[in-house]
């Protein structure tokens, strides 16, 4: 699966920017499987098995729909337990907390900001 062997291999290559630890040989051990045989996911020459998939999607916590291409948004199930921790039912803002996924790095970078204001506000 193209899709598959793309993602994982930018997921990777992102990583790699700020930690160079990040490296094939690295993944391959972190979830069990030998470099070449990782080597192979990212080049698309061989596919992993659903239990490689999940940990491939922890590893990089990101879901598996993500890495299948089903969505754009990179959601892990991570996310899913911070929304029902916080009890976040609506809708509207749902959606948007999603849709952060989307947004390119300055917009992100804006956006910390603000929080990082509202959260230093005195009361």
């Amino acid at each position: 699966m193209k899709i598959l062997a793309e993602r994982i291999k930018k997921l990777r290559e992102n990583k790699k920017i700020s930690d160079k630890k990040f490296t094939q040989a690295y993944v391959a051990e972190a979830i069990g499987v030998a470099r070449q045989t990782y080597t192979a996911y990212e080049n698309g020459t061989k596919e992993p098995s659903l239990e490689t998939v999940e940990k491939i999607a922890d590893f990089f916590d990101v879901s598996t729909d993500y890495l299948f291409g089903r969505t754009d948004i990179m959601v892990s199930h991570r996310i899913f337990e911070e929304r029902a921790k916080y009890d976040l039912h609506d809708l509207e803002l749902t959606n948007w907390y999603y849709e952060l996924a989307k947004k390119d790095k300055k917009t992100l970078t804006k956006l910390r900001k603000i929080s990082k204001m509202i959260e230093n506000e005195k009361d």
